[in-house]
This record gives structure tokens, C-alpha cells and sequence, in this order.
């Protein structure tokens, strides 16, 4: 089966401006700002700009040895001093800053105490411009001292925000005010994140305070307990990675990898893709076409959904799936042949088309849409193109769970 193919990305080499493939044409890669990835040692650490990420996983705490293209697009953290709380609003608390080793390996985390007040012990930062019906994402890096870690706001009809994080059982304990998720790290940390939508255009502050065994947010202190912090973060739109910042907002530019060229078949063929995009309401592609959007073999993501489409100067054929869980990753591939075009995801087929013409001209693979729009936003495994339409047997092989254990993943069994 693999010596049919035409191309084949399988995330390992880059440079500057490059994304080696396998087989094929390298691709052309772009960012214009430095960006973070999680290195193979499972640290936060700084890709320079231009460089492609290959990120590695945490997955249930642990660092996955294989690594995977991370492609995002353009954020800003709106949050100040992201590793600093000296410089946010203290309230009833103390901070010994810089005190422990943080997610990037250098000792650079804040642990925050409680006094001994009967009040609520918190931080509170910078005043922050939110737009009503624009949602957000509120996250920090929290590691386990002696109390729950709570998410709060100064104005909840702006930005409503109320939930509660167990750092000792890395749970999320309540959620009263926006979906919460907390997600393991090595070292007994925790990437807290909650995802709310503002009710009201107007400043708030975002609040990070404690709570005692009884749950309750005013209580006197214990100057033994409190929470320990790094890496706040305040986006809009679904969660990224992380963007450090100082006395100002900060921004990571979006992320482009197009034109890796190769001998593509035009009369049939394959394109598979292996990818977790995120859930955001846009419709990114991957294709192989001929620079434009006139000839292309496409697999478009939506939010729960696949579509296999072709094009040949017009719509040819648009197979669309439902995927369990977008967001996970997922085994798409889209066949190609003349009156003979089929969608298959993770060892199923899920709808044919036998009324289609082929495109023409095919040379490039894409990110996008064939001509730069709609670029793919998510992490990829892997994707290759065949030169041959490949047979049901070698596509549900192509396409199935490699072990029980990465079905029962996807399908979130314990």
C-alpha cells in the first residue's frame, strides 16, 4: 500500500520557514511571532519565529513521545504579568514570588498565601475591556497548596465567572458560572481553564482566590494554605497555548503551512488526514489541489461533522459524516475516482458518490483551502496522499484504532 504514495507528513523535521515531508515537497510554514510548545521533556518552552511547532502532549499527566503538528491561529493574552502576581492586586494575602520550579522548568511560580483576616484571600488583575456575546477563556497553571482554587470576576454580568478547582484530586469541584476544565501536568500541576461568553461590554478584573475545607470564599486565613500560580492566561475564543506577558497584552501571531508540491494523480487517489481540530465554528480544509479552489480534493472539519468533498471547476461531491468527537483525534479519508468517490472515518465508511468528475492539474498540498483561505487550526499526526484509489480492506486498515485502548480514549470509556 505505501508505495503508492504521492506525499506523506509525519511532524519530525523543520527549520525556519520549512515543514520537511516524508515524501513530497517540503511545505512552506509562516508565523510572525515567537509562540510556545510543550517540549519532549513536558516543559513549557519558547519556539523561535517561523519555526514550526511540533508539540508534545501531556496526556493524563505524562509526556506522549510522539509529537504532533500544532497549528493555531492569531491570539493576544490580555492578562498582565502572566507569571508575575507581585503585580496583580493583592487582597488578604501574601506572595512568595519566583518560589517554586513552574511549568517551563525554571523557578519562576508564585506561592500565594492567606492571611490571617477573615475575608476573602485572592489576587485580582489587570482591568480587562470584554465585548458582550464574545467568549472567552480564562486559564492558569495551578499547582496543589493546601487549599481549592477558585475563579471569580469583578463584574459578573461582563464576565460571568464562577468555578472552583480541586488541586489535590485535580477535579473540578463546581462550575456555577462558565464550563471549567482542568488538565494534568507533570510535577503535580494543572492547566485550569474555564470557558464563559461576556453579557455585557465593559472592564473586569479576573479574580484567583482560595477556599477553605467548608467552601466557603470568606473565611479566616491560614498562612500555611493557599495557592500556587503561573502562567495566567485571558483569550478570546477557545483555549491556546501559552502566551507570556509583562506590563502589557500580548500576541501570537496565526500560523500558515501550504504548498508542499508532489506528482498527485488526477484521475484517482486517496488523501488522509489524522487530526484533532477544535470546536470554533469555522470550517477549516485540508487539501490537495492545483493553487486554487477550481480543481482540489478536500477534507472540510466542522464542529461535529466531516465533508469529503471534490471539485472540478464545480462541486463534484460533498460526503459529509458526523464525528463523536471533533475535537479528539480522528482517521479521515476522502477516495477519488472518476463515479467513484467515498468518505471513511476511523474504519467506517460513511457515505459514497457515484457521479462525480475528477479534478485537474493537482500539484500542492495544503493547510487551507487550496488557495489560502480557511486555514487548518488544530494538531495533526500525520496525513498522506496515494496516487491510487486504495482498496475498502487497505483504507479500513488505514483508518481503524490501532489499539483498544486509543477506541476507548476517543470514546471517553474508563
Amino acid at each position: 500500500m505505501y508505495d503508492k504514495l504521492a506525499y506523506a507528513l509525519i511532524p519530525s523535521g523543520y527549520k525556519s520557514g520549512k515543514l520537511y515531508s516524508f515524501v513530497g515537497g517540503d511545505m512552506t510554514f509562516t508565523r510572525a511571532t515567537t509562540a510556545t510548545r510543550i517540549n519532549k521533556d513536558g516543559y513549557v518552552e519558547f519556539v523561535p519565529t517561523g519555526v514550526p511547532r511540533l508539540n508534545y502532549p501531556i496526556v493524563n499527566g505524562k509526556v506522549s513521545n510522539v509529537p504532533e503538528l500544532l497549528l493555531e491561529p492569531a491570539r493576544i493574552n490580555y492578562a498582565f504579568y502572566s507569571e508575575d502576581f507581585s503585580n496583580w492586586t493583592p487582597d488578604d494575602i501574601t506572595i512568595d514570588a519566583d518560589s517554586v520550579v513552574a511549568p517551563d522548568g525554571n523557578t519562576t511560580a508564585d506561592t500565594i498565601y492567606e492571611n490571617t483576616v477573615s475575608s476573602e484571600h485572592r489576587v485580582l488583575s489587570n482591568s480587562i475591556s470584554f465585548t458582550s456575546g464574545t467568549s472567552y477563556t480564562i486559564s492558569v497553571f495551578a499547582k496543589y497548596n493546601g487549599r481549592v482554587l477558585a475563579f471569580h470576576s469583578s463584574n459578573q454580568t461582563r464576565l460571568p465567572l464562577n468555578v472552583t478547582f480541586d488541586l489535590e484530586l485535580g477535579d473540578v469541584v463546581s462550575s456555577a458560572a462558565g464550563t471549567a476544565t482542568i488538565e494534568a501536568y507533570p510535577n503535580g500541576w494543572y492547566k485550569c481553564s474555564v470557558v464563559t461568553t461576556s453579557g455585557g461590554t465593559g472592564t473586569a478584573q479576573v479574580i484567583f482566590r482560595t477556599r477553605n475545607e467548608d467552601n466557603n470564599t470568606s473565611f479566616v486565613g491560614d498562612i500555611s494554605k493557599g495557592m500556587i500560580l503561573w502562567g495566567a492566561q485571558v483569550e478570546a475564543g477557545y483555549l491556546t497555548s501559552y502566551i507570556p506577558t509583562f506590563d502589557a497584552t500580548s500576541s501570537r501571531n496565526a500560523e500558515t503551512a501550504n504548498n508542499g508540491t508532489a506528482d498527485f494523480n488526477d484521475f484517482e487517489g486517496i488523501l488522509y488526514a489524522e487530526i484533532a481540530r477544535v470546536s470554533d465554528g469555522t470550517d477549516p480544509r485540508i487539501t490537495i489541489s492545483d493553487g486554487s479552489t477550481s480543481d482540489v480534493v478536500e477534507i472540510k472539519c466542522g464542529d461535529d461533522e466531516v465533508i469529503g468533498r471534490v471539485v472540478s471547476t464545480s462541486e463534484q461531491a460533498a460526503i459529509t459524516g458526523s464525528l463523536f468527537d471533533s475535537e479528539s483525534f480522528n482517521k479521515i479519508v476522502v477516495k477519488y475516482k472518476f463515479n467513484d468517490v467515498a468518505l471513511w472515518v476511523n474504519g467506517f465508511e460513511l457515505g459514497t458518490d457515484t457521479s462525480a468528475t475528477m479534478p485537474v492539474g493537482l500539484t500542492e498540498f495544503s493547510f487551507d483551502d487550496g488557495n489560502g483561505g480557511d486555514d487548518y487550526y488544530g494538531s495533526t499526526r500525520q496525513v498522506l496522499a496515494f496516487n491510487e484509489a486504495l482498496s475498502d480492506t487497505e483504507i479500513e486498515s488505514l483508518t481503524s484504532w490501532r489499539t483498544f485502548e486509543e477506541m476507548a480514549s476517543y470514546f471517553g470509556y474508563v
